[in-house]
């Protein structure tokens, strides 16, 4: 990683202060496991954060909610790895709402092979996740 990059991810003292870095969304979402590992964020914070890196903007349900690069898919899934059981379902709820409301967004998570990598936590996953991650295995396979 530059020295730069690194110097970016050590000021994201905050959530929002994540998203102003000038750096590529993988080290952004970096630094937002960091936070998240300090204790430093909000279950809210994350939520929004995340969402706001998927749409490159201000996250809105009915005016901006289509994912601009697919690779922050598997950026968010990497990020759910270092997050509570409980926040990981505040995710996943937020993100099949948004697959729900666009085959552009269901087209993302098929470019990125996002069932098979649901499917790989599937068998970690505790009976809330489970249930969630059944739901989006659902919405993206009507896009197959």
């Amino acid at each position: 990683m530059a020295e730069s990059q690194k110097s970016d991810i050590a000021v994201a003292e905050m959530a929002k202060d994540v998203l102003k870095m000038a750096t590529a969304d993988k080290h952004k979402f970096d630094a937002l496991v960091g936070l998240i590992k300090e204790g430093n964020v909000s279950n809210q914070e994350v939520v929004d954060t995340v969402l706001n890196l998927l749409v490159a903007g201000e996250f809105d349900l009915e005016t901006n909610f289509i994912i601009q690069d697919p690779e922050n898919v598997t950026n968010m899934l990497n990020l759910m790895d270092n997050c509570s059981e409980t926040l990981q379902a505040e995710v996943w709820s937020h993100f099949t709402a948004i697959l729900r409301k666009s085959t552009r967004n269901l087209q993302a998570c098929t470019e990125v092979g996002v069932i098979e990598m649901v499917l790989g936590q599937l068998a970690d996953a505790g009976e809330m996740l489970a249930g969630k991650q059944h739901t989006l295995k659902s919405e993206a396979a009507q896009w197959n």
